[in-house]
């Protein structure tokens, strides 16, 4: 039994520290790409290479919140399925976002529009920023909390 809660705590801080680890991943990106759209406009080379930064940061962090939902959702009660729902909703709502940004801003047409891209890419970089803020805001306490619960004596 104390092999399961030492593994259960593990788990939760591990899944805690990987979400930290491709929130900074994701920031990282972002910062790049806005210092990038603070300037004229760049070399296609550099435009592709920012917005592939970026599009990999968002989907690490992507496939790590499906990861650490479906492992939440089997273990982590009652109290927690409102923020979970709340974090899935707004997932879906990135990712939707997210995918009209990027077959509406295809390399050409920001380097025809490099205001307008500026502009389009600022307001997606602030969804990326609010869905991060919300993950942190609603996973890291639960995933902190759970991992608590398995040092308390029993």
């Amino acid at each position: 039994m104390r092999e399961w809660i030492e593994s259960r705590e593990s788990s939760d801080l591990i899944w805690l520290e990987r979400l930290k680890e491709a929130h900074s991943h994701l920031t990282q990106a972002i910062d790049a790409l806005e210092k990038l759209t603070r300037g004229p406009v760049p070399t296609r080379e550099r435009l592709v290479e920012a917005r592939y930064k970026l599009s990999k940061a968002s989907l690490e962090r992507r496939l790590l919140w499906g990861r650490i939902h479906a492992y939440l959702a089997r273990r982590a009660g009652r109290g927690a399925e409102s923020d979970l729902r709340k974090l899935q909703q707004s997932d879906i709502a990135l990712l939707r976002a997210a995918a009209s940004h990027v077959s509406k801003w295809s390399t050409d047409a920001i380097l025809e529009d490099w205001a307008g891209y500026c502009r389009a890419s600022a307001a997606m970089r602030l969804k990326l920023v609010h869905a991060a803020a919300l993950e942190q805001r609603l996973l890291y306490p639960l995933l902190r909390k759970r991992a608590g619960e398995t040092r308390s004596p029993r």
